[in-house]
């Protein structure tokens, strides 16, 4: 059974002696000159011996300490080699894929058990944002975003138009039936102000695009975030104005309802950017096919959905 010292009392020690301060030892390992000492006492008593002695102002170590504390960098160096080693291997099975959470939550993860079944042996990690592309920091392998993105070595495809319509819950409608633009009164508008209020407006356009009088003005509840109000309309709180391709699981699976097909307000598409021929990851290119042949099977089920083929159209506009 091996004899080892508290490793944080090694970190301390090593650091100490390797930079001829406390303070400098604790300035690198990110902790108080206070907390250094205190690992210094914790491996004295351990060994039962003194590792520094004073000199001057300051202290130096003993040269047995000095040569302990080579063998110890030695030994932490060699850890350190294989922890590296180690992280870079799982890293290398690990698919990284940036969204917004959007995305992710309403469109990628209702369907990801389909892609874990058919690659059981791939590792993902989703990571949801809203900044911009060009500000992220954490590494990736995949990114979803609704603009065209460019990054040397990789690709930039958009994987499907979109369209945003007024859906709710089936409850919400059970309350309050709509047989017209007008019944929207007795609704409550769920608005996003994210993007810096870009969307603020957008019911305002699609009650004009519809004919709606202007006089009508439906009570209004505003959250930062799409995925936030489109929560709050799954829960009846009222009709949030959704891009219907990330809302076409819930749509197909009752737990969401659009009163009306039109008027359809254009968004930018979905854009996926992802690592250019030739590429050597097998990974990526499983999940890039995979991502199309998905949104490929949506743009049929939306086709169908919107021109009415299995759902009767909304009320007109009289």
């Amino acid at each position: 059974m091996r004899r080892l010292p508290p490793l944080n009392s090694v970190r301390a020690f090593e650091a100490a002696v390797r930079l001829r301060s406390f303070t400098a030892a604790a300035s690198e390992l990110g902790v108080t000159q206070g907390a250094i000492s205190r690992q210094i006492k914790i491996i004295e008593r351990y060994l039962g011996v003194e590792l520094f002695t004073p000199a001057g102002r300051g202290i130096m170590p003993t040269k047995r300490a000095s040569e302990y504390a080579m063998e110890l960098r030695a030994g932490l160096d060699r850890i350190g080699l294989a922890t590296d080693q180690f992280a870079e291997a799982q890293a290398s099975r690990m698919l990284r894929i940036n969204s917004h959470q959007s995305f992710a939550t309403s469109w990628l993860i209702p369907r990801l058990s389909d892609f874990q079944s058919r690659h059981p042996g791939i590792d993902m990690r989703i990571m949801t944002s809203s900044v911009p592309f060009e500000q992220l920091t954490d590494p990736f392998d995949i990114v979803f975003r609704r603009y065209p993105m460019r990054f040397p070595g990789y690709e930039c495809r958009a994987i499907f138009d979109d369209f945003r319509l007024p859906v709710c819950s089936p409850e919400a409608l059970a309350r309050h039936p709509i047989a017209r633009y007008e019944d929207l009164a007795h609704h409550t508008l769920l608005c996003h102000d994210n993007f810096a209020g870009t969307f603020t407006g957008m019911w305002d356009r699609w009650l004009s695009l519809a004919g709606v009088d202007e006089k009508m003005q439906p009570a209004r509840l505003h959250f930062e975030k799409f995925y936030v109000a489109l929560l709050a309309a799954n829960e009846g709180l009222g009709l949030v104005l959704a891009p219907i391709r990330l809302v076409s699981s819930d749509l197909s699976k009752g737990r969401l309802v659009a009163p009306f097909r039109e008027p359809a307000v254009p968004c930018n598409p979905v854009e996926m950017l992802f690592p250019a021929p030739p590429n050597d990851s097998s990974r990526t290119n499983a999940f890039v096919k995979w991502v199309s042949v998905q949104a490929l099977a949506d743009v049929v089920d939306i086709g169908q959905w919107r021109d009415g083929a299995s759902v009767d159209h909304g009320p007109s506009h009289d």
